[in-house]
């Protein structure tokens, strides 16, 4: 880090798929915190969240006949509580990725 960075507070990732639903509750056991069980599940707002629609036909469809499984598959969608696009055009975030940028990151 550059010098001119000292004192100044970052938000840093580094691309890693882990969840934070299940990395707080391992951060908060050493120091006996306790994370409540639906802190993942409450509405964060309308403005943040997605869904997605999957395949209209999911691949084990495909051959749920010969399965003996027909009928027991439907299209699927994925939902996310905070899309990472819609969160990055919030202007508290951009605020706080120019101060990054000002200081030398570049990533």
């Amino acid at each position: 880090m550059e010098s001119k960075c000292g004192n100044q507070a970052f938000t840093v990732v580094n691309g890693d798929t882990e969840s934070w639903q299940h990395m707080w509750p391992k951060l908060a056991k050493p120091f006996r915190c306790h994370t409540p069980r639906n802190q993942f599940t409450v509405d964060v707002g309308k403005d943040t969240d997605s869904v997605i629609l999957l395949a209209e036909k999911p691949p084990m469809a495909e051959r749920d006949t010969e399965r003996d499984l027909e009928g027991n598959f439907t299209q699927g969608k994925m939902e996310q509580k905070i899309d990472s696009i819609k969160w990055s055009q919030r202007e508290d975030v951009k605020k706080a990725m120019s101060k990054a940028r000002k200081y030398g990151w570049t990533g």
